[in-house]
């Protein structure tokens, strides 16, 4: 497996805080989730095996300045891979090899979530509300959920372990992230 090279790792931090700054322009909370908050947290660094890195926000706020943003990323010299408009909102832009997503929650009683074919990927209201923690990646500050244990223990089955890019994510993820939606 090929790791990313230190480079590439200030590449992904310089990324991150672009999407950051972009979001922040019009006053949507940027929070630093996945792998890349795992990373900082349990090692102090980006995830080296992991190319892509996740910012997660809200859809209610991204949704009226969304040409704006895309056009911010664009003029920052990235590429949108991809771009989901739905309840799987999300926004994906690359350099080289690396990529960042901007992935955008809707909220309902319960959780907030996005929505993906027959499956729903939900975050409890505790972890995305404010005030939010906050953590560095090589100099650069980013908003966290407040309690980032709590967090990854919601999201992997045993974060202290550092699993391979090779591993499927059910061998290391934990099943409350990723529920059946029976609406269908």
């Amino acid at each position: 497996m090929k790791l990313k090279t230190e480079q590439e790792q200030n590449e992904q931090v310089r990324m991150l805080a672009d999407a950051r700054d972009i979001l922040n322009k019009y006053k949507i909370p940027a929070i630093l989730t996945n792998s890349a908050l795992l990373g900082a947290y349990r090692d102090g660094d980006l995830l080296t095996h992991c190319f892509g890195a996740v910012i997660t926000t809200f859809r209610n706020l991204i949704l009226p300045y969304e040409k704006e943003i895309i056009n911010d990323i664009e003029n920052k010299g990235y590429t949108i891979q991809k771009h989901f408009k739905n309840e799987n909102y999300k926004i994906r832009f690359v350099k080289g090899r690396l990529n960042i997503e901007i992935c955008a929650y809707s909220e309902n009683d319960e959780y907030y979530y996005r929505k993906l074919h027959n499956k729903k990927k939900v975050i409890y209201k505790n972890f995305l509300t404010s005030p939010f923690g906050e953590i560095k990646i090589r100099g650069e500050k980013f908003i966290t959920p407040q309690d980032i244990d709590g967090f990854l223990n919601f999201l992997y089955k045993d974060y202290s372990v550092n699993v391979k890019k090779s591993v499927t994510p059910t061998r290391y993820k934990t099943a409350k992230h990723v529920i059946l939606d029976k609406s269908k």
